[in-house]
Parts: C-alpha cells; sequence; structure tokens
C-alpha cells in the first residue's frame, strides 16, 4: 500500500509538470495539442506520464482518443485512483476544444486540481509509510519469536 501510495505521488507529480510544460508551449509557442502530441510520439522517457509512452498499434501518432484509450485501459495496472483517472481522460476530452485562451486556462484549471491530489497522494504516503514499516518489522518479530 505505501509503495502504491508513492507510486500515486511520483506518477501525479509526472502529470503535473507535463500540464506546466503543455500550458507554457501553448502560451509562449503558441503550439496547438496536435503540434505538442507530435513531438511526443516521438520519444519514450520514464520522466512522462503512462499515458504518452503508449501509442496506437502500429502508428507513430499520439492523438487525443490514443491518450484517452491509454488512460482508460490502465485498470488495475495503475497506481493512480479512478478518481484521478477520469479528471486526467477530461482534461484530454476538453483540451483543443476552444481557442488559445480557453486551452491555458484549462491546463491552470486542471494543473490546481492535480496538485490538490498529489498534496493528498503524498500526505497519505508520508503518513502510513512509518506503519507499514513498523507491521512488518513486528510480524517479523513475531514469527522468529514462534520459531524460537
Amino acid at each position: 500500500m505505501s509503495k502504491r501510495a508513492s507510486s500515486r505521488a511520483a506518477e501525479l507529480e509526472k502529470i503535473r509538470l507535463f500540464l506546466i510544460y503543455l500550458k507554457n508551449r501553448i502560451k509562449f509557442a503558441a503550439d496547438n495539442f496536435s503540434d505538442i502530441s507530435a513531438h511526443f510520439a516521438k520519444e519514450k522517457s520514464d520522466t512522462l506520464p503512462f499515458f504518452l509512452n503508449k501509442k496506437a498499434d502500429g502508428k507513430d501518432e499520439l492523438s487525443q482518443s490514443v491518450i484517452i484509450s491509454n488512460i482508460e485501459n490502465t485498470g488495475v495496472f495503475s497506481s493512480l485512483k479512478d478518481t484521478d483517472l477520469s479528471c486526467i481522460s477530461a482534461f484530454f476530452r476538453e483540451i483543443g476544444s476552444g481557442d488559445t485562451e480557453h486551452s491555458i486556462s484549462l491546463c491552470s484549471l486542471y494543473e490546481a486540481m492535480i496538485s490538490e491530489r498529489l498534496a493528498e497522494a503524498r500526505d497519505f504516503a508520508a503518513r502510513y509509510s512509518g506503519i507499514y514499516k513498523m507491521m512488518g518489522f513486528l510480524c517479523g518479530l513475531a514469527i522468529t519469536i514462534i520459531i524460537y
């Protein structure tokens, strides 16, 4: 549980940094989402959120529908909660549906939402990581006493 909480916090941090990058590219480089996603389709990295590392079968593109599919098909393999996944999925359904100002404000809104979830995940991981370590130690001690 503690590892999953830490993984959730790490993945939310990647998503938050991606949203900041996306907002700045839209704001200062005047790129649209398809240009930015084409850039990410060319690279694979551990620093990218999970949904940007998987392209459509046999294709070299990363469209909004592929990203949404990646998010929705993670299921139990993701350390993120269902509410996190639905929030991210909603962002990718909305991005690019308006003008530049709309996209920038959308990035800011979802960045704030992800930041709140990130703070919650970090707090949960910090609060419960010690408990699981202590429980492991006590179980090991109990087994040792029972065996000897």
